[in-house]
């Protein structure tokens, strides 16, 4: 039993050394310009040892776009019962997929966009991530308190809520805009979302 925890370990140990250095790769060189064989250099494994983790580049960045977002959105989305307002956490939630997108650089979103336009059925862009399950929760709750209208199902704001990060992503890493330009956008929104 202690040889199957300690293996267990060990390879999440490895998948998520891979996955640090790979970021710090593509931030540093770009994603085009990293290859398969210089991730297993710099983290001290063979290419058999990456392939048991990730099937191609491709999922590494999608998994450190997913996996990163979730829990970069797990450590910095907080509020307390007393502060809720569930539209100022809806913009905190947009914002937060700003920052992401700022601290992963112009390229590592481009490439994750263009393989969510290739593939967007992934398991990576479904609708069950910690990030969708976090804006449910705001949605529902704050239809409950009547801060956010109820004329509509949560479902509905929720997708409404995502293709608007989706696109602030998208429109971000593809064009030259500013970040801080696209986030001013979203306060826009605030008539959409109050009670009817």
């Amino acid at each position: 039993m202690y040889k199957v925890n300690q293996r267990k370990i060990q390879a999440r140990d490895t998948k998520i050394k891979i996955l640090n250095k790979s970021l710090e790769l593509f931030r540093l060189r770009g994603v085009g310009n990293v290859t398969l064989r210089e991730i297993c250099k710099e983290c001290g494994i063979t290419t058999g040892a990456l392939y048991h983790h990730f099937e191609s580049k491709e999922q590494i960045i999608q998994d450190i776009c997913y996996d990163g977002f979730n829990a970069f959105l797990q450590k910095h989305l907080r509020y307390q019962d007393s502060e809720f307002d569930a539209f100022e956490l809806i913009i905190s939630f947009v914002f937060l997929i700003t920052d992401f997108s700022k601290f992963m650089g112009r390229d590592l979103p481009r490439e994750s966009f263009k393989l969510f336009i290739d593939n967007p059925a992934s398991k990576y862009y479904s609708l069950q991530g910690a990030s969708y399950k976090t804006m449910y929760d705001i949605i529902e709750r704050g239809q409950k308190c009547c801060q956010l209208r109820n004329d509509k199902p949560v479902e509905i704001l929720q997708d409404y809520i995502s293709s608007v990060g989706l696109g602030i992503w998208s429109l971000w890493s593809l064009s030259s805009l500013q970040i801080d330009d696209i986030r001013d956008f979203f306060r826009v929104l605030k008539p959409e979302f109050a009670i009817k």
